[in-house]
């Protein structure tokens, strides 16, 4: 399939109309208490905001990954940290438009003492208001995301390091990186920074958990915290996550179990027990979501 050919300037344009919206829209989510006439016209700017930010996740995909002859075909590649910006302005617009039932089984967001750094676990495709509520929950605790080295990952990346978020950049299916993220994760657990994976990315299948996080988990003997993400109303993107987009002014369910001990010393067999347990742990219950 040949890529999209869209223009420098068309899509200049599109970028900077983006920003302007984005700009009017934080002003009058400001002033929404204080204005009761603004309510209606941040409503208005935030539809035209979710439009327009759908608009350019479709030019994103002509672009992202192409292969070396779209310049041939006229295209261009969009430039990764722009969209990273795009996309945290979104997850911000996003997050602050939903509510929120929290089921706080770990203890995290009532003690008020100092607690020990977390190994935060989520999946790939509910990870978009993660970063957003870890601002807003801990916002004096730094974070650590694991990222993939590709483009993608790149994105990702951008997004979290626009909330506060470092990167350690890896693979699964690449050793040699996914042992140097490991040993950042692991220094940045010791100097007291939460640390967030997606068990199943950067390729899934989906819903399957790899053994990353355990192997943490062991090497550190930093605790688990399994995540759940429910969305009440989601566009499902056809991606191999089937990533989810949550609907603006919708609910999200949001549970965090209790932390989970590794052992360091455990059989082949104990270990894939583990693992199933916080697979199955994690397993969601669907929401209700219409295709994008």
């Amino acid at each position: 399939m040949q890529p999209i050919a869209i223009s420098t300037n068309t899509r200049r344009s599109i970028f900077f109309i983006g920003v302007l919206i984005g700009l009017l829209g934080d002003e009058y989510r400001k002033k929404r208490r204080s204005s009761p006439e603004s309510q209606a016209i941040q409503s208005f700017v935030f539809s035209v905001s979710y439009v327009l930010a759908r608009v350019l996740a479709i030019c994103g995909k002509a672009f992202v990954g192409q292969c070396r002859g779209c310049r041939h075909h006229g295209a261009v590649k969009i430039r990764l940290k722009n969209a990273g910006k795009m996309i945290a302005w979104l997850v911000r617009g996003v997050g602050s438009s939903l509510s929120y039932e929290v089921t706080d089984e770990a203890g995290v967001l009532t003690s008020t003492e100092p607690r020990k750094p977390l190994i935060w676990v989520f999946w790939h495709n509910r990870m978009f208001v993660v970063p957003y509520l870890h601002q807003r929950w801990f916002p004096h605790i730094p974070g650590c995301i694991l990222s993939s080295p590709s483009g993608d990952g790149q994105v990702i990346a951008d997004v979290c390091a626009e909330f506060g978020f470092q990167a350690a950049r890896g693979s699964s299916s690449k050793p040699e990186k996914g042992m140097a993220a490991l040993i950042k994760l692991a220094e940045m657990l010791k100097n007291g920074a939460d640390v967030g994976i997606t068990p199943d990315g950067p390729r899934g299948p989906v819903y399957q958990l790899h053994p990353g996080p355990l192997k943490l988990a062991q090497l550190t003997g930093a605790q688990i915290l399994p995540m759940q993400v429910d969305y009440e109303a989601a566009w499902t993107f056809r991606t191999w996550d089937l990533f989810q987009l949550p609907k603006p002014m919708s609910k999200a369910h949001i549970r965090l179990h209790a932390p989970l001990s590794i052992p360091r010393k455990l059989d082949e067999a104990a270990f894939e027990q583990y693992r199933l347990d916080l697979e199955n742990l994690l397993k969601p219950s669907e929401p209700t979501a219409s295709q994008a």
